[in-house]
């Protein structure tokens, strides 16, 4: 299953109130690990965007 999957399950789930507690923990696990990818590098890539 892909990240963007889960994620997407997690929040239907706790739309319609089934979401279960793996699936909640599934979810801010894939959120974190996102955050952790994109946030350095979107910020080096900021920070360099005016020295190049």
């Amino acid at each position: 299953m892909n990240p963007i999957s889960i994620a997407a399950a997690t929040v239907r789930g706790l739309m319609s109130g089934t979401a279960s507690m793996t699936e909640i923990m599934a979810g801010i696990g894939v959120s974190v690990l996102f955050i952790a990818i994109f946030a350095p590098t979107t910020l080096y890539l900021y920070q360099t965007k005016n020295q190049r």
